[in-house]
């Protein structure tokens, strides 16, 4: 269940100072004919874990254009995405990389269980 994913992401964050925020993007499932999305996400802000539901800012984190939760998935496999801006959607406006690995069921057919993200902040880019 989502709500039970946040006390493991306060967890990683609280055992790991170095990452930014964490989230598990759920895989897409349907729910009385209805797509069901959820992700659960700790991010640091002023000295504080502060939880927030990725899906109030973002109805369909699964568009290809979120690269980190499309490019894992389609890599099949843990990748880095690129370095962003990232105005105010982690509570701040911030240049930030993601660690996105896939997860999947264990047994016959793997299924896509999510993504799994840790976020690192970078320093702003000089100013040209």
């Amino acid at each position: 269940k989502p709500q039970d994913v946040y006390p493991i992401l306060r967890t990683h964050l609280e055992k790991n100072p170095s990452v930014f925020g964490a989230a598990f993007a759920f895989a897409p499932r349907e729910e009385d004919v209805e797509r069901v999305l959820a992700a659960p996400y700790v991010y640091r802000k002023d000295g504080k874990l502060v939880q927030h539901e990725i899906v109030d800012a973002m109805p369909d984190y699964t568009v290809p254009e979120n690269t980190w939760y499309s490019d894992p998935v389609k890599a099949g496999q843990a990748v880095w995405i690129a370095p962003y801006f990232d105005a105010g959607g982690a509570g701040a406006d911030v240049y930030m990389t993601t660690y996105s690995v896939p997860v999947y069921a264990a047994g016959p057919g793997s299924a896509l269980l999510g993504v799994a993200t840790g976020d690192v902040l970078l320093p702003k880019p000089a100013a040209k």
